[in-house]
């Protein structure tokens, strides 16, 4: 039966967000640029605050969500097989091969 519709697997980790204080920056800077707009009463100084944002947007996204979108991308194209058919675990709970071997 063949699959019409990717499945995603739940995440079991959190890895957070990679270089913690680049999104607290990128804040601070977007609120410094937005009182400076206030201040200066100037349109043209609240185009950086959207490509602020932008950024800060797409780097949450990456660093969050992104970076497992990519993963799960690549091991699908290696068309992995599952093997788990071939290890068992005992009753003392130590994996070893059934796989039969030639020796």
């Amino acid at each position: 039966m063949p699959m019409t519709e990717r499945v995603t697997p739940r995440r079991h980790g959190s890895y957070g967000i990679d270089a913690p204080y680049a999104p607290a920056f990128i804040a601070v800077m977007t609120v410094v640029v937005l009182v400076m707009a206030f201040i200066s009463g100037h349109w043209q100084t609240f185009a950086p605050i959207t490509f602020m944002l932008a950024v800060l947007g797409f780097y949450l996204h990456s660093t969050l969500r992104g970076k497992f979108v990519v993963w799960a991308d690549l091991l699908d194209q290696l068309q992995l097989r599952v093997m788990s058919e071939f290890w068992t675990w005992d009753v003392a709970g130590v994996r070893s091969c059934s796989w039969p071997l030639n020796v």
